[in-house]
């Protein structure tokens, strides 16, 4: 592998897989907004173990579309944090344990400590990725409870298919955990999870825009699990194809992310065995081979025909899509009218997307497949 093209990989999906996990919040431009009256939230968040502890110094971010906060829990386990929020746009408020980066606020020694802490956490428990707070709009203060899980490890090697090599900058995560990992020249990986609980262990295949899932039942995190060699080789990527958005200028905020759903593009294949991410351009109207592509070529995929969802892996309608497959529920996916398209081998496809009613035929075959 290339030094100059395993560095454009990793940031393609380090880019990625940090949209999943660091959720953005949403400026008050992006959504069109004139004037958004906001009115501060008060969230007092108890931080428990497993074992019923109470949790000090536990380094908290709270997220609404117009507002964000950091703090850290007290000697008794608690921490009361502010946070602006829209009565009427403002559905949720999303807590994360955080690193404290990011947050401008902190002194190089509190940024230095939190992320010394937020390590420390993450190696004694397991956390989920994010906490959804329900906002009411008659309603002002706010009491959480956070559970750190109890922990056990996932390992593993990542290696060429081919030629055994170990992988390096393969980047992956855990749903519904935090955090991701990036893999070094020996291709191992360790990231926890909880026990006795299901997760989705995914990564992108480097030098390619394709994910790849392992599904972990509970019954194999009664301890720690090693995987072994895990190994990868990509589909080849030789044909094209242009994926523009019906409604351009319309935004479309994940509900649970607070993130723009239109800044990627997923595409499945009918059995799920390939999954595609793309990025789309600045303006949210086209899918586009990496973030900084200026060049206007359509991306690169491999032949195929693909369901296409709006998002990335873990926003509900992306991962919803590649259960409804899983499932056998590619009938109802087309009398729904999910966006579907053939690519050609060595040859060129296009599509436009209707998002919004993509995302709700998708829900509605298979919301009921998630939790």
């Amino acid at each position: 592998m290339k030094y100059s093209q395993s560095q454009n990989i990793m940031c393609r999906w380090l880019l990625i897989i940090i949209s999943i996990f660091s959720m953005r919040v949403v400026a008050q431009e992006d959504v069109g907004d004139a004037l958004v009256l906001t009115r501060p939230v008060t969230i007092t968040i108890d931080v428990q173990s497993h074992a019923g502890d109470m949790l000090v110094n536990v380094p908290l971010q709270i997220l609404t579309k117009y507002g964000i906060v950091f703090g850290a829990t007290d000697v008794n386990g608690q921490a009361v944090l502010h946070v602006n929020a829209s009565p009427d746009q403002d559905l949720t408020a999303v807590i994360k344990i955080h690193d404290g980066s990011w947050h401008p606020e902190l002194s190089d020694d509190d940024r230095f400590y939190y992320q010394g802490r937020f390590n420390e956490l993450m190696d004694s428990y397991a956390f989920s990725s994010r906490y959804i707070v329900n906002l009411d709009p008659a309603v002002d203060q706010y009491s959480f409870t956070l559970h750190a899980f109890e922990r056990v490890k996932i390992t593993g090697r990542f290696i060429n298919a081919n030629s055994g090599e170990p992988l390096w900058l393969v980047n992956g995560g855990l749903i519904p955990y935090a955090p991701v990992f990036t893999t070094r020249d020996d291709g191992l990986f360790e990231i926890s999870t909880q026990k006795d609980h299901w997760a989705e262990l995914f990564f992108g295949i480097p030098d390619t825009h394709q994910l790849k899932f392992i599904e972990i039942a509970p019954g194999q995190v009664q301890g720690d699990l090693d995987l072994g060699d895990i190994p990868l080789i990509g589909a080849v990527e030789d044909s094209q194809l242009a994926i523009d958005f019906l409604y351009p200028d319309v935004v479309i905020i994940d509900k649970l992310y607070l993130s723009t759903s239109k800044a990627f593009v997923t595409l499945i294949n009918g059995d799920a065995s390939v999954v595609l991410a793309y990025f789309t351009n600045e303006s949210h109207t086209a899918a586009v081979n990496e973030p900084w592509d200026t060049t206007g070529l359509p991306p690169q995929v491999p032949a195929g025909t693909y369901y296409l969802a709006v998002g990335f892996y873990g926003e509900n309608s992306v991962r919803v899509l590649r259960l409804a497959l899983l499932n056998g529920r590619k009938l109802l996916l087309d009398a729904a009218g999910v966006a579907k398209v053939t690519v050609p081998e060595n040859g060129q496809a296009s599509i436009t997307i209707d998002a919004q009613a993509n995302i709700d035929a998708i829900m509605l075959v298979g919301g009921d497949l998630i939790e």
